[in-house]
């Protein structure tokens, strides 16, 4: 049983958490190499954005939901710095992702970014389809796929904090199936803290 916690333990600790912060209509990074477990922080700055997971080679068309699943943090709005809270998204594999912003022209403007980019599954790729639309779309509902909790400030580049507003303020694992797509990533709401503590306390 020990051994046997132990190696759940450290499959845990190997994941890591990416940041990708809002700012400036754009994603930063925008172009993402992941591992099957990892963690997408999304981190809001000035002054209002969204974050949508879209689907390459969707019949709708680029900057759309994704059909089945996916996530969507809803529009959160920043005066100055970053937001409090950040949009937390767990990838359940390492097949491509794209995701954007859904306000205004944001993602036809290039607001756009993806994980584990492949063949002619890439963010140029997007960002070129995206080019020919005037605005994006965005699910209905409230934010789902992904969760809202404390920004990780390890990784500010200043001490700023931003003040902030979401359409939400947290989301589940399913998605909107009318406005959402063949959801690769999904959420663990806590899963990693519980599934932790509950190995630890078998271990005592």
């Amino acid at each position: 049983m020990h051994a046997s916690t132990f190696l759940l333990a450290a499959g845990l600790a190997a994941a890591k958490t990416i940041t990708v912060k809002l700012n400036d209509n754009s994603f930063s990074p925008n172009d993402i190499k992941a591992s099957k477990g990892d963690v997408l922080e999304f981190q809001f700055g000035p002054s209002n954005h969204s974050v949508v997971m879209g689907a390459f080679n969707s019949v709708n068309g680029a900057c759309t939901p994704a059909n089945k699943g996916g996530f969507w943090s809803g529009y959160v709005a920043v005066s100055s710095g970053l937001a409090d809270k950040a949009f937390k998204v767990t990838l359940n594999d390492t097949e491509p992702v794209v995701f954007y912003s859904s306000k205004d022209k944001q993602c036809p403007s290039g607001m756009v970014g993806v994980v584990n980019a492949n063949g002619n599954s890439t963010r140029a790729a997007y960002v070129a389809e995206a080019a020919k639309l005037s605005a994006g779309v965005s699910p209905r509902g409230s934010p789902y796929g992904g969760v809202f909790v404390n920004r990780d400030s390890s990784s500010d580049s200043s001490s700023s904090t931003g003040t902030s507003t979401a359409s939400g303020s947290s989301a589940s694992s399913t998605g909107d199936s009318k406005s959402s797509a063949g959801a690769k990533p999904q959420v663990v709401v806590g899963g990693m803290g519980l599934m932790l503590g509950s190995v630890l306390a078998l271990a005592l």
